[in-house]
């Protein structure tokens, strides 16, 4: 036998040998990116700047076969999982477009799923954040016009559901030193010298 046709032969009982010894896994890529704010995200689709990452997976194990049935009998239906009930959540407190006159905190109250993390944006910005309330309170607040949105994340009995409310808008009030009001009565022009 030639050195050649040995050293081909050898390559092939090394291939076969590591094919056998290797295990089911496999390997799935996903694409990994930070955002602008420093978040990590993963996606099977590519995005720009995003790196391809390895995952080593595992299929999953053979079902066991079903139990044989009692001769005569006919075997019960699967009973079917119900999905969990789609949730609902609102923002009760402020109203739309309710002003608030001369306050420093306004208290937004909402309804919605128990459990879970709550989070409350206002004009698209998270202030606060906590567990499964009601209400959340902020606390100064300034003049201007505010969008108020709260998001439950992980509720239900299932710890997967989420909701978020629908944006409700309040104005913040406050009376001006500059502009004339009942607090502010117009000073009087003084007259010229002379008249």
């Amino acid at each position: 036998m030639s050195p050649a046709r040995s050293r081909t032969g050898f390559l092939f009982l090394a291939l076969l040998l590591c094919l056998g010894l290797q295990s089911p896994a496999w390997t799935q890529g996903v694409y990994r990116w930070v955002d602008k704010k420093g978040v990590v995200h993963y996606s099977d689709q590519s995005q720009p700047g995003a790196e391809r990452v390895e995952i080593l997976r595992s299929p999953a194990p053979p079902a066991a076969p079903p139990a044989p049935a009692a001769p005569g009998t006919r075997p019960a239906p699967a009973a079917p999982i119900a999905p969990e009930a789609p949730m609902s959540c609102a923002v009760i407190a402020p109203t739309q477009d309710q002003a608030f006159i001369n306050v420093t905190s306004v208290t937004v109250s909402f309804s919605g799923p128990s459990g879970g993390t709550t989070r409350l944006l206002l004009n698209g910005q998270e202030v606060q954040r906590g567990a499964a309330g009601s209400a959340f309170t902020v606390s100064p607040i300034y003049r201007g016009s505010y969008s108020a949105v709260v998001a439950i994340d992980g509720a239900g009995a299932s710890g997967l559901v989420s909701c978020r409310t629908p944006a409700v808008t309040f104005h913040i009030r406050q009376a001006s030193v500059i502009a004339p009001g009942p607090a502010n009565p117009p000073r009087p022009t003084p007259r010229p010298a002379g008249r």
